[in-house]
């Protein structure tokens, strides 16, 4: 493994020769999709083809009749394209930074192995933390690209709060960190009957989400200590919002209609609130149904998928158009301009801070998009344009993308992103 710095224009273009992907999250959402979905039938379909969509490298803005460019500072609507940083690992095992601003980008880290198969990427105290193919939960220091591994596990999590970290060891069983220390404060035993699923789990409030294990998928509320509260029987989980007061969290999940058992079938959206159990229902505005999404920094919106072909159709290719929700009204808007190939519901999205931009995409295309005006245009690192093929051949983008603060760079790291204004240090 090779601890790098060096700066996107000073890049060595030969190829990399690495053992395996940091994140093979493509390939994560696939299975997910199919064991959720009670799909087993299709994983024979064959390979994904992708609709090839020609373009130039952050192309021209598309804004329904305005055609102004958002480059780099320049205005959209009210906004800026802030300097903000993101981090991904591609599928030739090197691990990037960048800068959303400048389109400037760095390597910090290659030759990773263990792909990360049991869920997403964490954020924590200037690391990147995930669980590998070989069930062993690793850690990155952003700054100097330092690996370790943190115990064996399938899955890890970060509390609402960030001073406590999660390591699913195998679905019922789980170790509490302390954050700080990274050292095992307690051993959790999850009640009978439910299980941690490593896609589904998710830490709100006081506790976590949790799965029965029965025939047909219910979550449920658990705090430690206490009996799990039910919430309803559903076919995935997007995500949980918890503000740092902690005292409640939104949880947006897609719940089992009544007669209908499976992704694509229409069901509406739910986004229930922990804390009072009122949930606000978003009815899909096409026949397909939802997938995934993520909530702003504040809570007030969630990012997520409208599909409007079947995305388990083997014989075409489903496509899903970005949609904001109001989550305290559940009124919709949609952008068609944000028209993604979502084969096996393969989409993602990531909110910058402070909540008015966020990253769209899914197999082949990343977007940038101005949530007010909903100004969008196509959003690249490497100069190539991933659209002309799928981003597992390419290092741009992809479903691990993750937000990270500027003070988890080295001053090396942030000159050479362009970042220049030292960031505040906590506390």
């Amino acid at each position: 493994m090779t601890v790098l710095e060096c700066s996107q224009e000073a890049e060595n273009t030969s190829p990399l020769v690495v053992p395996e992907a940091i994140i093979r999250e493509a390939r994560r959402r696939g299975r997910r999709r199919k064991a959720l979905s009670m799909l087993a039938a299709m994983a024979s379909i064959g390979a994904v083809v992708l609709v090839a969509v020609l373009g130039f490298r952050n192309g021209p803005a598309i804004a329904g009749g305005s055609r102004s460019p958002l480059g780099p500072g320049a205005r959209s609507g009210s906004a800026r394209v802030r300097a903000e940083v993101v981090a991904w690992g591609d599928y030739a095992g090197v691990l990037h930074l960048g800068n959303v601003a400048t389109r400037r980008q760095t390597r910090i880290v290659t030759g990773l192995s263990g792909g990360a198969s049991g869920g997403p990427v964490v954020e924590d105290r200037g690391r990147l933390l995930w669980s590998d193919a070989k069930g062993k939960v690793r850690s990155v220091e952003i700054a100097t690209g330092k690996v370790s591994v943190v115990a064996r596990g399938i899955a890890v999590m970060a509390s609402p709060d960030g001073a406590r970290l999660y390591v699913d060891q195998a679905a019922t069983d789980f170790l509490e960190l302390d954050a700080r220390t990274m050292r095992v404060t307690h051993r959790l035993a999850l009640p009978a009957g439910w299980t941690a699923n490593p896609w589904l789990a998710r830490p709100f409030a006081g506790g976590l989400v949790l799965t029965h294990t029965g025939p047909r998928a219910v979550l449920g509320f658990w705090r430690p200590g206490s009996t799990v509260r039910p919430l309803g029987a559903s076919i995935d989980l997007f995500g949980v919002y918890t503000p740092s007061n902690g005292r409640y969290s939104l949880v947006a999940w897609l719940p089992r209609c009544a007669k209908h058992a499976w992704l694509g079938s229409g069901c509406p959206l739910a986004i229930t609130n922990t804390a009072t159990g009122g949930t606000v229902t978003v009815p899909s505005p096409t026949r397909y149904g939802f997938t995934d999404g993520a909530f702003s920094p504040d809570g007030t919106q969630l990012a997520t998928y409208v599909n409007t072909d079947n995305p388990v159709d083997p014989n075409s290719t489903p496509r899903s158009e970005l949609a904001i929700v109001d989550t305290a009204t559940g009124a919709l808007r949609l952008d068609p301009k944000v028209n993604l190939v979502t084969t096996e519901d393969a989409a993602w999205a990531r909110w910058l801070p402070p909540g008015r931009q966020l990253l769209a995409g899914a197999i082949g295309t990343t977007y940038l998009v101005d949530v007010k005006t909903l100004v969008t245009r196509p959003m690249y690192f490497d100069g190539a344009d991933t659209r002309l093929h799928s981003i597992m051949g390419s290092p741009d983008l992809n479903f691990s993308t993750i937000v990270v603060p500027p003070s988890a760079l080295s001053p090396k790291q942030r000159r050479s992103l362009g970042l220049t204004v030292a960031p505040k240090k906590a506390g």
